[in-house]
């Protein structure tokens, strides 16, 4: 159960970092390719997942491509980091709130590394920063600024 770990240096095109994990995904399920993590950055561009409406964008001008992930609009853009998980959970006792909890645990150790308090949100899977709000309340529009949402696609290979 070897995992490969890839970086990219450069932004990578939204579609073709799906067509990739797409392709990987059916390697793996052969077993011609190992599980893989990928950190990377994309290029400018709005996701819309399966609860976005058209109607939720006033300004007509942005483009936004539909998807099939959940969620409704996000902005991907260079310099937020996203780490995608192509992992063949069959092989890992098919435990996906163990995968969470592993994931939840390494932000929140990474995060202490720059001296930066995080916890995670039981009731959603994101995490967020420990900040003193009155300095800052008039900066921020929401009580809980999100600083590594989890999005996790199952996806299941028919044979």
């Amino acid at each position: 159960m070897n995992i490969e770990i890839k970086k990219s240096k450069n932004p990578v095109k939204y579609r073709d970092a799906i067509e990739f994990m797409e392709r990987r995904l059916r390697d793996i399920d052969q077993e011609k390719s190992n599980d893989l993590i990928w950190t990377l950055q994309h290029e400018d561009i709005y996701t819309g997942g399966t609860s976005f409406e058209k109607n939720e964008i006033i300004d007509k001008t942005i483009k936004v491509l539909k998807t099939n992930r959940g969620g409704k609009i996000t902005l991907h853009n260079p310099g937020q980091k996203i780490i995608y998980f192509v992992i063949d959970l069959n092989k890992r006792k098919k435990d996906i709130r163990k995968l969470i909890n592993s994931i939840e645990k390494s932000i929140i150790q990474f995060l202490e590394n720059y001296r930066i308090k995080a916890k995670n949100d039981n009731a959603e899977i994101n995490f967020f920063v420990l900040i003193n709000f009155k300095e800052i309340k008039n900066n921020i529009n929401t009580d809980n600024p999100a600083i590594a949402p989890i999005s996790l696609f199952i996806y299941s290979i028919q044979v």
